[in-house]
């Protein structure tokens, strides 16, 4: 592509929360929780301190993704032993879970995807910290989660006087203004009553959709059959090349020596209004090149953005595409490293 055909966005909301849509959450307790999964993700998760967290995928044998995850590290607290929780995309608790089971033999650890008993709700905008600083009472302020990823237990007070302690993560993959608050499933109510009686306006779903869209983040519905970590574009966030081994890290290693990969996740701003369904056809030239895999209208760009895996050869400068006609140019996404 030329210079002049890439498009530059930020994502910008302010002091809304949403339904992130279906999230899974698997907790991996006990003293070698953290050493267990640090041999099944791309994550340097021994590099983590308690109270932080990092970005992995999480690779069958083949080196090939099965998740997009966050680590959280959570050191003893609320009476609890040491664990890991980990946050994905999708209905994939019970498969990762599994997955874990399969290979945990002796170690003194205990892994259970806790999807049902979690609400999960996506906190939107630069005002969210200010928001809850008078909201939120808890070991570390809002103000104190800088680095994505990082969090703290919270207790949120209700209108009807009923508290409700989540976990408030700082997370970018709705923007670089985005949280995650989670609960208890029986404390979801309380929860969201105090955010609105905060002032936190309520969106619907597409608003996260639309948020994570523009900040480039796959979903599940975005991976296609054999999808490999640096397909995906989050290498330096996602992907420690220096740690010890781990499940899948001779093929992850090959592709890091090879230096490139052969397609790669795009986003895509398409010309007019309408926004290309799921399945439509990307074509570069003559030649259809792959399918949308999720899309939305986009309020920061005031145009429609698709999300697609696609060879890398036909994105050369001067590649014509198109999606299901209609011109469309590549989204340039700032680098993160998370």
């Amino acid at each position: 592509m030329h210079s002049s055909d890439v498009i530059s966005g930020e994502t910008g909301h302010s002091g809304s929360w949403c339904d992130p849509g279906r999230l899974s959450w698997v907790r991996v307790s006990g003293a070698e929780a953290v050493r267990f999964l640090d041999s099944f993700t791309t994550a340097a998760v021994s590099r983590v301190a308690d109270g932080h967290g990092c970005e992995g995928f999480f690779t069958d044998v083949r080196g090939q993704v099965i998740c997009l995850a966050g680590l959280l590290r959570c050191g003893p607290e609320a009476g609890e032993e040491p664990a890991v929780e980990i946050v994905a995309d999708g209905d994939v608790g019970g498969p990762l879970a599994e997955h874990l089971e399969r290979y945990h033999i002796r170690e003194p650890i205990e892994i259970e995807d806790v999807s049902a008993s979690r609400q999960t709700v996506a906190l939107l905008g630069d005002g969210v910290a200010n928001g809850l600083a008078s909201l939120a009472a808890g070991s570390r302020k809002p103000s104190d989660l800088t680095r994505n990823l990082a969090h703290t237990l919270v207790t949120l007070a209700s209108t009807g006087g009923t508290d409700a302690v989540a976990r408030l993560v700082r997370c970018d993959w709705g923007g670089p203004h985005g949280w995650l608050l989670v609960c208890g499933a029986a404390e979801a109510d309380a929860a969201r009553e105090a955010l609105t009686a905060a002032g936190f306006t309520h969106q619907d779903g597409t608003a996260w959709e639309q948020a994570r869209i523009e900040a480039g983040t796959p979903r599940q519905c975005d991976l296609l059959p054999k999808t490999l970590p640096q397909e995906l574009g989050r290498d330096a966030r996602a992907i420690s090349f220096t740690k010890g081994c781990y499940l899948g890290q001779e093929t992850v290693a090959r592709l890091d020596a090879l230096g490139h990969v052969n397609r790669r996740l795009v986003t895509l701003a398409v010309a007019g209004d309408a926004v290309p369904p799921a399945g439509a056809a990307i074509s570069s030239g003559s030649e259809t090149i792959g399918a949308v895999s999720s899309s939305c209208f986009s309020p920061t760009l005031g145009k429609p953005l698709a999300l697609a895996i696609l060879p890398v050869k036909p994105l050369t400068a001067g590649a014509h595409l198109t999606i299901d006609g209609q011109p469309a140019q590549l989204v340039d996404h700032a680098p993160s490293e998370g």
